[in-house]
């Protein structure tokens, strides 16, 4: 996919290892809140993507993708690009080591588009946004962008993930969202089942190739349907986008 002229005119943004600087940033916040309560074992923060310190997010991204896909910074950067003014990061970091280890990025309606409707379009699925919007009565304001989830080896199968998603989750019902569309890796997509998160692939989509990744599938959670699961007490839903079971003595919010 090629580089959209507009990336131009946007700040340079990091995809690698933290730097001292960066680092030294994430120290003063995690130190922030030890001043105010009882420091917790992980920490959540979330960042414009104008905010230098989204740069902690961008380096999670750029480790697990180079790990398993082979992304290069390079590429990173001309995939996101286009972007980063329409994205926000959410960041779990390890308050103990003072280090990032999960991050979301969440990119919502700008004159950009959403990634996953832009690629779906261009891509070998070429589904129309107009076409998928339509499918599901939707308008693009109504949807939220999962561009990336990644977390940091080490910290795979702990709450980091379902941090993530709780946070999302109780995100998305405040500010009205309906949907979220994603492009996930068919080895990740059962952890939203796990999580008790519904979702269904876009306008039935088969999974293919998709950035490296062999196997890719583009999928829609219907923000309506995880709340009924959890209004109805659904055991999974409840506990842990419900009740935050196991994760809110774990994890420092702002």
């Amino acid at each position: 996919m090629g580089q959209d002229p507009a990336a131009a005119s946007m700040p340079d943004h990091r995809y690698d290892e933290p730097s001292p600087a960066l680092l030294r940033g994430l120290s003063d916040l995690i130190g922030g809140r030890r001043c105010v309560s009882r420091l917790k074992p992980l920490g959540l923060w979330v960042f414009d993507g104008s905010d230098p310190m989204s740069d902690l997010g961008r380096s999670v991204e750029a480790a697990v993708f180079g790990e398993h896909f082979g992304n290069s910074p390079e590429l990173m950067a001309e995939e996101y690009g286009p972007y980063e003014d329409a994205s926000t990061f959410v960041v779990v970091a390890d308050t103990r080591q003072s280090k990032p280890v999960g991050v979301m990025r969440i990119i919502k309606n700008s004159s950009a588009g959403l990634k996953t409707t832009n690629d779906l379009a261009a891509g070998t699925w070429a589904l129309a946004e107009e076409d998928v919007l339509s499918a599901y009565a939707l308008k693009r304001e109504d949807v939220w962008d999962i561009a990336t989830i990644a977390v940091a080896p080490g910290y795979r199968g702990s709450r980091v993930t379902p941090i993530l998603y709780w946070w999302l989750y109780g995100a998305v019902v405040h500010r009205g969202i309906r949907a979220v569309v994603a492009i996930l890796d068919t080895k990740v997509r059962p952890l939203l089942s796990s999580l008790g998160i519904p979702s269904e692939a876009i306008c039935g989509a088969e999974p293919m190739e998709y950035l490296a990744s062999p196997s890719s599938v583009p999928v829609l959670l219907d923000v309506g349907k995880m709340a009924s699961a959890v209004k109805s007490k659904s055991y999974v839903n409840y506990l842990i986008l419900g009740k935050g079971l196991g994760i809110r003595h774990r994890v420092s919010l702002p």
